[in-house]
């Protein structure tokens, strides 16, 4: 459940969001790239202040977020990509109808892929399973287990308990 803060947030995102899009359509092409620039930076805001980041600029929150590791690349070069649309419209470049369509495109997925991620963490329950990658207490390689293999408590192997399947589940009545 959003705390009050989200809930305003979302609330300004989507009013910002439809704004966007009427300048779109409108023609306004600069003014919604701007809009989608700040729609971006709440987004990033909400992300740093979840990791309990020093926020300085949108540049380099971005670079912070996929630093630690928070974001893919992907998702670090849409950021970017969003920002530099507004950032070059302010410094002169022609607004287009081409750009603002990509920009606004592109935040939407962004909206999308973050909403999709915190909803996934959310349904796993309080206990977060992300790979504590780059910890020092276990190893730097990312690709490495989240907890060294061996350790007493320690699940065999990650995923679905041995001997589970899907069909044997689906036939079994819990009465």
């Amino acid at each position: 459940m959003p705390t009050p803060r989200e809930a305003s947030i979302w609330s300004k995102i989507r009013t910002d969001l439809n704004e966007a899009q009427q300048n779109i359509l409108n023609g306004r092409y600069a003014e919604a790239m701007v809009l989608d620039r700040e729609i971006l930076k709440r987004i990033v805001r909400m992300q740093v202040d979840k990791a309990v980041l020093v926020s300085n600029n949108l540049e380099s929150d971005i670079e912070q977020l996929f630093e630690n590791r928070l974001i893919s690349k992907e998702t670090r070069d849409q950021y970017h990509a969003i920002r530099l649309y507004a950032e070059q419209t302010e410094n002169g470049v022609q607004a287009t109808a081409q750009a603002a369509n990509d920009s606004f495109s592109l935040l939407k997925d962004a909206l999308e892929h973050y909403v999709d991620s915190n909803t996934q963490r959310s349904s796993r329950g309080s206990y977060e399973t992300r790979n504590f990658q780059g910890s020092s207490r276990f190893s730097s390689d990312p690709d490495a287990p989240a907890f060294p293999p061996g350790l007493p408590g320690n699940p065999p192997a990650w995923g679905r308990a041995p001997g589970w399947s899907a069909a044997g589940r689906s036939r079994r009545r819990w009465r």
